[in-house]
């Protein structure tokens, strides 16, 4: 498979080994670049069957017609993580799939997610679990919603706080104000 891009500028850096999604309004295909050609007007990206993982087969993408008019995306993962950063306090990070650990929020010290499962077939959140909740659940993945996230937030400075207050995780105390967030 080969795939053309007439406008380069849109999502360059693809290289390859770069896992990319191409799409129309007929198909998609997820998929690893072999081989990236660039010049001033055009991207070529080529996807062997190699040996890569995942490997590459385009049985159903190809169809016996050509793949056009659809678009190609780089797919990135993104892990946020809470971490001690250089001066000790913990905060939240993001460690994309194609780059470096980077700090993203200072005095995070705690993160919990919820997902928002549909119990009713409304297409809106009924309650908010955890995540062995909704595996509990046999199909709870399928009726996801929505997502929300609680960030716990600590001051940066000890001995603010007029009573001792237990961390997160319950494994301490201390004099820092606590805020939580919400989405």
């Amino acid at each position: 498979l080969v795939l053309a891009r007439r406008d380069p500028e849109r999502d360059r850096g693809i290289v390859v080994g770069d896992l990319l999604l191409a799409n129309n309004c007929q198909r998609v295909a997820v998929f690893r670049a072999t081989a990236v050609a660039t010049n001033a007007k055009l991207d070529v990206i080529s996807a062997g069957l190699g040996v890569q993982t995942p490997g590459n087969s385009f049985n159903n993408f190809l169809a016996n017609t050509p793949f056009k008019d659809g678009e190609l995306r780089r797919i990135v993962t993104r892990v946020y993580y809470i971490a001690d950063n250089a001066a000790g306090l913990p905060s939240l990070f993001v460690l994309p799939s194609n780059g470096a650990a980077q700090e993203i929020a200072e005095g995070v010290e705690d993160m919990q997610v919820s997902y928002g499962v549909d119990t009713d077939g409304n297409y809106s959140a009924d309650s908010y679990l955890a995540a062995n909740a909704v595996d509990a659940l046999g199909d709870g993945w399928t009726r996801v919603v929505s997502v929300s996230v609680t960030l716990t937030y600590i001051s940066p400075e000890d001995h603010i706080a007029t009573t001792s207050q237990s961390n997160a995780m319950g494994t301490g105390k201390d004099s820092r104000m606590r805020r939580q967030i919400s989405t």
